[in-house]
């Protein structure tokens, strides 16, 4: 799946920025969220292993909707880290904003803190995402 998501995003990024196919970018890397000291076999652990009596999802369609938000946020992740390898160094400026513009991010103090405009001669913040199921973007200047 984040194989897809890199080539996917690769494309739009020459799409969107108009470069010529010929145009070299910046390889990056396919990474699974980690940022809130977990890994993907935790989360999957967490949820699907009957062991974890607790956390464990026994509905047919809550387990598809907690699969889907994990593989939505392991999406965003990647598309965000590709974005960032292909065009920070390329940018004069970048803005951090909610993508949606739903409730999602808009409670998440960390989230919040983060948004606005950016020069790239600056000492970069944390990029996105910043927690699970996080749809904050970063639209880089060219």
């Amino acid at each position: 799946m984040l194989e897809e998501v890199y080539l996917n995003t690769s494309l739009k990024i020459k799409n969107i920025y108009e470069f010529d196919n010929d145009k070299e970018l910046p390889k990056s890397k396919i990474t699974f969220y980690n940022k809130d000291g977990q890994t993907i076999e935790d989360r999957l652990n967490k949820y699907f292993n009957p062991i974890n009596e607790n956390t464990f999802i026994k509905r047919k369609e809550s387990a598809l909707n907690k699969m889907r938000q994990i593989t939505k946020s392991e999406s965003l992740n990647e598309m965000n880290i590709v974005e960032y390898d292909k065009l920070f160094n390329l940018s004069s400026s970048y803005e951090i904003y909610n993508e949606d513009d739903e409730a999602d991010c808009d409670n998440n103090v960390s989230c919040e803190s983060y948004w606005g405009i950016y020069s790239s001669l600056e000492e970069p913040p944390d990029m996105p995402s910043y927690h699970p199921d996080c749809e904050c973007h970063v639209a880089y200047y060219i």
